[in-house]
């Protein structure tokens, strides 16, 4: 079977044009990372016997409507960035729809699932009371997190952003703070 020819473009891709995959084809990229992330979107709502169903599918996670079209969604989400993927945020029980989602970093997206039991100014707070000395398993009942989570903190190999934030404040209340008490602190 021949293949028909229009504007020197086959029927095929100017077909793949009008069913919502312009921005594939314009950019000449069949694989575009914003096409992709649309696609897994699709796939972890609609499909019941993808692995990790429990995730999305079971949760009831579902897609908006207009999301159905991936030019709708290309027009709401924009291309996605490199070292990016689709998050929902700020509620990550949520829908994928307008409003609920954002192209994230790899950080970002690992502070924003069920699993996550710190914010920002809670991590700070851990990596303050480990920096003046209480224990990790102190801390770990406090905020109900594991106990080696404290020291990855002040190691700066999660969160290490909070710990840097934490180590200004201790010092700029050191520097404030002339009482023996706090030095004494300090200097555990």
């Amino acid at each position: 079977m021949s293949e028909t020819f229009v504007d020197g473009r086959s029927l095929r891709s100017l077909a793949r044009v009008s069913h919502g995959h312009a921005s594939r084809e314009i950019n000449g990229n069949k694989n575009s990372r914003t096409y992709s992330s649309w696609m897994a979107m699709r796939t972890r709502c609609t499909n019941p016997k993808r692995e990790n169903s429990d995730r999305y599918f079971d949760r009831g996670i579902t897609i908006c409507e207009r999301w159905e079209s991936f030019d709708n969604f290309l027009a709401d989400m924009g291309e996605r960035p490199e070292g990016t993927s689709l998050d929902r945020y700020p509620d990550f029980n949520g829908n994928y729809e307008p409003g609920n989602c954002r192209w994230a970093t790899p950080r970002e997206q690992a502070r924003n699932t069920r699993r996550t039991r710190l914010d920002f100014n809670s991590a700070v707070g851990v990596a303050i009371l480990r920096i003046i000395g209480v224990s990790c398993k102190d801390i770990a009942e406090m905020f109900g997190i594991s106990e080696s989570l404290p020291r990855e903190i002040v190691k700066r190999r999660s969160w290490p952003d909070a710990c840097e934030t934490a180590e200004r404040l201790v010092q700029r209340h050191a520097d404030q703070d002339e009482t023996s008490e706090f030095k004494r602190l300090l200097a555990k």
